[in-house]
Order: C-alpha cells, then sequence, then structure tokens
C-alpha cells in the first residue's frame, strides 16, 4: 500500500525556522502525517483529492517537532475520506 501526498505550501506566521530547526520540523510534520494517514487506510482504499484546505492551527512558540505535529494534525483533519 502506498500513500502520495503533495502540499504546496504551508504558512507560519511568526516563525523564521532555521536550516536545523526547519528540518525538525519537516521530519515531525511527515511522521505524524504517516502514521495518522496509515490509521486511516484499508485494503481497498483508493481515492483522488484535488485539493484540500486544513482548518488553521493557533499554536504560538511552540518548538518546531510539536509545531510539526500539530501542523500534520490540521492537514488530517483537512484530508476528505
Amino acid at each position: 500500500m502506498s500513500v502520495r501526498l503533495r502540499i504546496d505550501r504551508i504558512v507560519l506566521d511568526g516563525y523564521a525556522f532555521g536550516p536545523r530547526e526547519r528540518s525538525r520540523f519537516e521530519a515531525s510534520l511527515m511522521a505524524e502525517l504517516t502514521r495518522l494517514l496509515s490509521d486511516d487506510m484499508r485494503p481497498a482504499a483508493s481515492f483522488a483529492v484535488p485539493a484540500a484546505f486544513a482548518p488553521p492551527i493557533a499554536v504560538r512558540g511552540q518548538e518546531p517537532v510539536s509545531l510539526g505535529a500539530a501542523v500534520a494534525q490540521s492537514v488530517h483533519a483537512g484530508v476528505p475520506r
């Protein structure tokens, strides 16, 4: 089974991550999305969604790993099932 997800843009107002923080954010985002989407998949599940919009989140002052997980949960909530 495979899942292909393309995210064109993530806007984080008020965050200026350096390369290391950005890498940690991206790794956390991918790990949490993989976990959430894997839990949703059934063996025969197959669908395409041309566009989905994640609900906004209000997270201030969190470090990159926690923020990545929160963004992943928002993205997951925006994917129709």
